[in-house]
């Protein structure tokens, strides 16, 4: 069966169970799908982990304008193999916060290059691969959490987005949560006296005590 024929069953599967009204009240930030059938994450994900993992079809299936096949493209990559390469091939599709998220769950946050692209993703002033990076980091047992999180004192000003400082919390959560809680401390003190850095700080100070 060629790719297409096999989009085309797997689009089948993911039409039957849309969701007009879902899709009309959707709230993600960042670029707007071609098109959006509504279906639920858990839906995408049961669907999509019915095929086999095949890199080729999940980057085929993420170039498509269709909101549920580039999210099962997500389940379809295999995380372990990902090259830092084939990263770069899915990280223009990392438009907006829905897809930023599902990536982080779903391959960035198992993958092995994870430190190369958080290098890549926090340097590229792009608010929606920086929140996919501090996700990812959060997640992945491979990521240098304390060097990632050191760089948060660059990119937290006076105009960081919301979305990027609710993804430092979740890396500063994460490392709070380990042996490595004291550099949370450390960087808590010296992050620039901003409404961001506030909100950082709020979020997870408390988390240091226990």
């Amino acid at each position: 069966m060629s790719q297409t024929e096999r989009m085309i069953t797997l689009l089948g599967s993911l039409r039957r169970e849309m969701n007009g009204a879902v899709a009309d009240s959707m709230y993600y930030s960042g670029k707007r799908y071609g098109l959006n059938y509504g279906v639920s994450i858990p839906t995408i994900r049961t669907i999509a982990r019915q095929e086999p993992k095949d890199m080729a079809l999940a980057k085929y299936l993420i170039e498509q304008q269709v909101r549920e096949l580039q999210l099962a493209a997500l389940h379809i990559t295999p995380a372990e193999e990902l090259t830092a390469e084939d990263a770069i091939e899915f990280e223009k599709h990392i438009t907006n916060s829905e897809i930023a998220e599902e990536a982080s769950f779903s391959v960035f946050g198992k993958c092995s290059c994870i430190n190369e692209l958080c290098e890549r993703w926090i340097d590229s002033g792009d608010e929606q691969l920086i929140y996919c990076a501090l996700l990812s980091a959060a997640r992945n047992p491979l990521a240098a959490k304390p060097i990632i999180a050191a760089k948060l004192r660059q990119i937290i000003s006076d105009g960081t987005s919301n979305i990027v400082v609710q993804g430092a919390i979740v890396l500063l959560t994460a490392i709070a949560n380990s042996p490595d809680k004291e550099i949370v401390s450390d960087l808590l003190k010296t992050l620039p006296d901003t409404a961001a850095s506030d909100k950082i700080r709020e979020e997870v100070v408390w988390m240091l005590e226990y």
